[in-house]
């Protein structure tokens, strides 16, 4: 039967041609779409949390309550031990010790005498001594000039402080700030080099500094405000996270101890885990409303289809086809119809995706006041699912559009459709 229908399908294009193209289009947009938004949500949880969030954070039960205002002085204490007991716990996790921290960047002119001053975005990580955490922050793809520190006394700013303040490689500048103590601290660093992330959160004014140097610069010596946590394969999966954050609260956490360690995920965050629910409801939601719409427009051209074909079916009733069996032999047809469909309208989407994925969109104009961690360029991104999620909607909508179209066969008379044949 389906050899048959496949003959006829193939042969008469006038009937089967424009549903053809209607699902083609439609499971084109599904599958771009899913791509788009896959691409736009990983590169967002990407770039979010290799500078911001981690997959997962290790802070203070005090510094979790009010861990928007990055309070450094209720830091975590006895790191280097901490970190050795979780690197034996969990295996395969990737654990780095971070600080944030504030203050303001004093350029001295030839005198000694203050030349230029502004604030700053200050972290401190192990920029010396730990090469996996140059590559987790992508600090070599983000150099601009010069070289990564190489001593404590060095350090990296952005290339729009570096430029706005007329700086040169290896100028001192002197950073102002205060120790986790609430006391003024000042300390002189040599500029080894400029930064360029495409984050506008960080490249209008990021400092980075070693770990080595907060000991001095904020009076933390083994402690640190934050310890990032990355998944194998730098891959974030909220089930694998939540589990790790379970059995680790369980564990380390004290209700009684404000200053124990705490572990949150990146969901645990109000903006990223609204924005990670929104972009799945909103990919849900257009997925569902394409298939209605293209169920629509299936219907309408099934209905005008069934029209043309009135002569056709007076005839196999006359033959002695039941109106079950003709009924359930556009239906058939319409899977085959839906099913040619989405495997052109699925090839269509990857190929538009394929060149997104090599060639990011620039999205840099539209984040100049942003405040969030996001990348300036968005790409599409395929995955196994995008390669059948079209096929859903679009086999789904085909059946749907003949089904409603093919009641009609039973509402019109058998005297009728005879009637018509003769014409």
């Amino acid at each position: 039967m389906f050899k048959f229908l496949m003959k006829g399908i193939l042969r008469d294009k006038s009937r089967t041609l424009y549903p053809l193209i209607t699902i083609s289009m439609g499971v084109m947009l599904i599958v771009f779409m899913w791509c788009w938004a896959n691409g736009a949500m990983s590169g967002m949880v990407d770039k979010t949390a290799s500078l911001d969030l981690g997959h997962m954070k290790i802070v203070t039960r005090a510094y979790e309550e009010i861990i928007d205002q990055k309070p450094y002085d209720l830091c975590l204490t006895d790191v280097d031990e901490l970190l050795v007991e979780l690197k034996q716990k969990y295996p395969g996790i990737k654990f780095k010790p971070r600080t944030n921290f504030g203050g303001l960047l004093d350029v001295p002119d030839e005198n000694g005498q203050t030349k230029a001053q502004g604030d700053f975005i200050g972290i401190a990580m192990n920029l010396l001594n730990d090469p996996d955490e140059i590559e987790t922050f992508s600090l070599k793809d983000a150099m601009v000039m010069g070289h990564l520190p190489k001593k404590s006394d060095e350090i990296l700013i952005s290339n729009v402080i570096f430029e706005k303040f007329e700086l040169k490689l290896n100028d001192t500048v002197s950073i102002i700030t205060s120790t986790m103590y609430g006391s003024m601290s000042i300390r002189n660093y040599k500029v080894a080099g400029t930064v360029r992330f495409g984050v506008k959160a960080l490249d209008r004014g990021a400092v980075l500094i070693d770990n080595s140097a907060i000991a001095d610069l904020l009076d933390m010596e083994n402690a640190s405000s934050e310890i990032f946590c990355f998944l194998p394969e730098m891959e974030y999966s909220r089930r694998d996270a939540e589990k790790i954050k379970t059995s680790f609260n369980a564990e380390f956490t004290d209700v009684d101890n404000e200053f124990s360690p705490y572990m949150r995920t990146m969901n645990d965050d109000a903006t990223m885990g609204y924005m990670m629910k929104m972009t799945n409801t909103s990919i849900m939601f257009m997925n569902f409303g394409l298939m209605i719409m293209v169920a629509i427009v299936l219907w309408n051209s099934g209905l005008l289809n069934n029209i043309r074909r009135y002569g056709e079916m007076g005839v196999r009733l006359a033959m002695g086809e039941s109106k079950g069996h003709i009924y359930r032999s556009i239906v058939k047809e319409s899977i085959l119809i839906g099913i040619l469909g989405s495997v052109i309208g699925t090839l269509l989407g990857l190929a538009i995706s394929l060149y997104l994925q090599y060639h990011p969109v620039d999205i840099s104009h539209y984040m100049n006041n942003s405040s969030i961690m996001m990348g300036n360029e968005y790409a599409a991104k395929i995955d196994g699912i995008s390669l059948f999620i079209g096929f859903i909607p679009g086999v789904l909508a085909s059946i749907l559009g003949s089904m409603l179209a093919g009641r009609g066969i039973y509402k019109r008379q058998t005297a009728q459709l005879f009637k018509e044949m003769e014409k």
